[in-house]
């Protein structure tokens, strides 16, 4: 097999990837890696396979490899640096993303993933400000206008994410996952006409992983809730998805709120955040945990989850806008 075809093979396993098909993915790096163990492109779709995985460490070895032997490569220190905030290792991130952006202009790829940390982070005026500059260069990527549009809705700026949606269906590079992102945001700010042609266009689609799961979010909010209980089946059975997910676990949760099944919910809710140890995110997961120990009679545990979400919301308040916001929090 000579370089060409190896290359193709490396192309098919990315297609692969993005599908969420990670194990075919796997396989085809692995059969490139059998013929060229050099290979720079088969090691850096293995890498993503690594990371879809959460094999981070594995990932990280992989593209800290590559950054190593290819120092001027740019892109190998934006995997890096995506690896390692998968990782949860955001210094480690920012080190490897300012090696890259060293080495001359970024594209607005690397930009959106540095976004990513800094939102990561909590740092949103920070993730607003270099999200403006990959869209300045590429206005009409889907997921760095999806990602600006976020980061607006984040901040309160609602109308400035309404306009980083406009006109959607032109945007380059749509995704079943960014269709998702784009469907449910417009759909928490009120625009369900907007939204729909991107939900229609997403459930024809039947996406795998975590777009499954944003499009269920999105389809529970319209009440559509059979559709949503089918699109959460494909987002835990049909994808890398992991079953402790806190966010598959809360979209669970919802659903049997639904049902008054509170004590499925409490129950669900109480693993996620097991596992959940950002205090500032937490709000997230306790608001509904309260509502169903209130409704299963524990109005102590209620008032407590409560009280607990509240300060939660505060600190991601703070951390995310500024201290003003935060102090205004209840």
């Amino acid at each position: 097999m000579g370089a060409t075809d190896l290359d193709t093979l490396t192309r098919l396993a990315g297609e692969d990837l993005q599908r969420d098909d990670v194990a075919a993915a796997e396989a085809k790096c692995l059969r490139a890696l059998d013929i060229d163990r050099e290979h720079e492109g088969s090691w850096t779709v293995l890498g993503m396979v690594l990371q879809a995985q959460g094999r981070h460490d594995d990932s990280i070895r992989v593209f800290n490899s590559l950054a190593l032997k290819h120092p001027d490569t740019m892109h190998h220190w934006e995997n890096l640096g995506v690896a390692y905030r998968a990782a949860k290792r955001f210094d480690d991130a920012l080190g490897a993303f300012a090696r890259g952006l060293a080495l001359g202009s970024p594209p607005p790829q690397m930009l959106y993933n540095l976004a990513l940390v800094h939102a990561e982070l909590l740092d949103l005026p920070s993730a607003n400000e270099v999200l403006m500059r990959a869209r300045t260069l590429a206005p009409r990527d889907a997921w760095i206008s999806t990602a600006l549009a976020k980061c607006c809705y984040d901040l309160g700026d609602f109308e400035a994410a309404q306009r980083a949606l406009e006109g959607w269906q032109q945007l380059e590079g749509l995704t079943p996952a960014s269709l998702a992102e784009i469907a449910y945001l417009l759909t928490l700010m009120g625009q369900v006409s907007k939204a729909q042609p991107a939900i229609e266009w997403l459930t024809s689609l039947a996406p795998l992983g975590r777009a499954a799961l944003t499009e269920a979010n999105v389809l529970e909010r319209l009440n559509r809730l059979a559709e949503a209980r089918s699109a959460l089946q494909r987002a835990r059975f049909g994808s890398s998805l992991p079953a402790s997910d806190p966010d598959l676990l809360l979209a669970e949760a919802v659903l049997a709120q639904r049902d008054s099944n509170h004590a499925q919910a409490r129950d669900l809710l109480n693993q996620a955040l097991k596992d959940h140890h950002h205090f500032a995110l937490r709000h997230n997961l306790l608001f509904p945990l309260a509502v169903s120990l209130d409704a299963l009679g524990d109005y102590a545990g209620a008032f407590a989850a409560m009280r607990e979400a509240h300060r939660s919301q505060a600190q991601y308040l703070e951390a995310a806008i500024g201290k003003t916001a935060g102090s205004k929090s209840p």
